[in-house]
């Protein structure tokens, strides 16, 4: 996902049609909004309750970046989610 902001991210995730209601147990989930680090604390710890992964893994270099392929991509995470994500 990637959406403009905190309010925008907790509604396609925990919201009442959101990814984590839906989602299968053991699927991971990765989040290039450049959220708040409370709100990726907490998607952590809502998708690890139910049986989810989590990446927090911002995007860095706006539109000026994405034209000149020169954008940054800032993980957090466990490091196993990280290595089933690297082949994406």
């Amino acid at each position: 996902a990637c959406t403009g902001a905190d309010p925008d991210l907790e509604a396609i995730t925990l919201g009442r049609d959101g990814a984590f209601g839906a989602m299968e147990r053991g699927a991971l989930f990765v989040d290039h909004t450049t959220a708040s680090a409370v709100l990726a604390r907490r998607l952590h710890a809502e998708a690890s309750a139910r049986g989810l992964h989590f990446l927090d893994a911002p995007v860095s270099g706006g539109q000026s970046g994405a034209e000149q392929g020169t954008l940054t991509i800032m993980l957090g995470g466990q490091n196993a989610d990280y290595r089933r994500a690297v082949p994406l």
